[in-house]
C-alpha cells in the first residue's frame, strides 16, 4: 500500500499488489475481488502488456476454478451456454487470447487458452491452440497430452493414439513440466 501511495501512477505497483492478492487469497474465501481490482487498474493504465494481460486471465482463470459462483454454477457441469462459469472462463480466455495478440511467442497463454477450452468441451478450437503451443515447443509432451484428450473426445482415436505415444516419447527423455500440469496430471491434484 506505501508504494500505491508513493507512485499512484505506476501500473507496476497494482500489478505486484494485485498478484500479492492473487496468491494470498484464502481458499474458504473464493474470492479475488481485490485481484482483479488491482490488476484491472494496472491494466487500464498499461494495456498493451502482454504479461498484465495474461496475469489478468490468470485471476478469471482461478475465479472460475474456485469462486463459489462459478463452483455452484449448474452450467459448468451440464456445458450449457450462458453459466457464470462460462462467461468467467470467456473473460479469461479473451485477455489470454490479448496476451498472445501482443506477444505471439507467449506459449504458457496459449496452454492456458487450450485448457480452458478442453475444459468447456470446445475440443476443436483446443486442438488449434495446443497445435500453436507444439508449432513453438515441439517437446512440449503436455501439448501433444492434451491435443490427444480432445482428439479422443472428438473420436479421433487414432490421431490420440498418435498424439499420447509421441508425449510418452517426449516424457522418457526429458523430465516435462508441462506434461505434470496437462490436463490429465493435474486432475489428481483436485
Amino acid at each position: 500500500n506505501l508504494l500505491v501511495d508513493k507512485y499512484p501512477t505506476d501500473y507496476r505497483v497494482f500489478m505486484f499488489r494485485g498478484l500479492y492478492y492473487q496468491a494470498h487469497t484464502v481458499i474458504d474465501e473464493k474470492n479475488y475481488g481485490l485481484a482483479l481490482k488491482d490488476l484491472s487498474r494496472a491494466h487500464d493504465m498499461h494495456s498493451d502488456s502482454a504479461l498484465l494481460n495474461y496475469y489478468l486471465g490468470s485471476v478469471w482463470q482461478q475465479t472460475g476454478m474456485w469462486s463459489k459462483e462459478a463452483l455452484s454454477d449448474p452450467t459448468r457441469h451440464n456445458k450449457k451456454p450462458g453459466g457464470i462459469w462460462q462467461q468467467i472462463n470467456e473473460r479469461a480466455i479473451k485477455y489470454f487470447k490479448e496476451a498472445v495478440r501482443i506477444d505471439p511467442s507467449f506459449t504458457r497463454a496459449n496452454i492456458e487458452i487450450a485448457s480452458l477450452l478442453y475444459s468447456m468441451e470446445r475440443d476443436s478450437e483446443a486442438i488449434k491452440y495446443n497445435d500453436i503451443v507444439i508449432e513453438q515447443d515441439q517437446n512440449n509432451s503436455g501439448a501433444y497430452n492434451d491435443r490427444a484428450l480432445s482428439k479422443s473426445n472428438l473420436g479421433d482415436f487414432n490421431g490420440a493414439i498418435e498424439d499420447f505415444d509421441k508425449a510418452i516419447e517426449l516424457k522418457k527423455d526429458v523430465h516435462d513440466v508441462f506434461l505434470d500440469m496437462s490436463i490429465e496430471n493435474r486432475a489428481g491434484a483436485y
